[in-house]
């Protein structure tokens, strides 16, 4: 069984919590810890029962909740030696960290967890795909583009979490200063609506069951915009039985979705 909940998403903060039936993981830390405490419980979870965290990237949207979280719950940290090195956890005090590097798989519990490489403008980010009893999940955010070498990774996933980041007319005509839109629209930005649903077109098969939209933008996105990119995106695929799709959202956690 894995159960993956998108506790909260986009660019005020980033955690998913995924269980099995041995272990709970938490993917990113990225609110503070009373909202991660509140997000858990309506997900019937707590993070006293937290096995691991694991960290994608150093960005603040993605780490701001864990130092005080492994304060109060001392759990251990899975993480990139070169992420770690980045400074923004000098300050932490963390105690128990497990080194992780793309390519090499780990066992948290239950849990088999393969790190791969993404194309994001942090020291070294990352995507993971995550197996347990012959379920596999595929869990990807802040890449500017889909290199193959992701496509490969995401084949035959049966649960995707997936970024849907902007709708790229709402960006270039949106209020952000030019700078902000070129680092997003970059190869080491984020995936637009578009771009997500051409790499799920690669990517999906008669065995994907969920996809799940994360890391909206609140000013350049809408969830509405998101879900008709990839409805469509699904509905001309041949042969591909559709997933469900849900967008995830900012404020509160998505419904959580269960695979046995």
């Amino acid at each position: 069984m894995i159960e993956v909940t998108i506790l909260g998403s986009g660019s005020s903060g980033n955690a998913t919590l995924v269980r099995s039936e041995q272990t709970s993981i938490l993917i990113d830390a990225g609110f503070s810890h009373r909202q991660l405490g509140l997000r858990m419980a309506s997900a019937g979870w707590n993070p006293a029962r937290l096995d691991a965290v694991i960290i994608s990237h150093e960005h603040t949207d993605h780490i701001c909740g864990l130092r005080v979280l492994c304060k109060r719950h001392p759990v251990p940290v899975y993480t990139s030696e070169v992420t770690l090195a980045s400074g923004r956890f000098d300050e932490m005090g963390l105690t128990r960290i497990e080194h992780i590097s793309a390519g090499e798989e780990f066992c948290i519990g239950d849990l088999n967890i393969k790190p791969f490489s993404v194309p994001h403008d942090a020291a070294d980010p990352l995507g993971f795909i995550i197996g347990c009893n012959g379920i596999k999940l595929g869990h990807v955010t802040d890449l500017g583009y889909a290199p193959e070498l992701t496509s490969h990774h995401l084949q035959g996933c049966n649960i995707l979490v997936l970024e849907s980041n902007h709708d790229p007319d709402m960006l270039l005509y949106g209020p952000y200063p030019w700078p902000i839109k070129q680092r997003i629209l970059s190869r080491t930005g984020h995936l637009s609506n578009s771009a997500s649903a051409e790499l799920l077109a690669k990517v999906a098969s008669s065995d994907l069951v969920a996809v799940l939209l994360a890391h909206l933008s609140q000013q350049n996105n809408t969830p509405e915009l998101a879900l008709q990119a990839h409805s469509e995106i699904v509905s001309r695929s041949a042969g591909l039985y559709g997933p469900e799709i849900v967008v995830a959202k900012q404020s509160t956690p998505s419904r959580s979705i269960r695979l046995c």
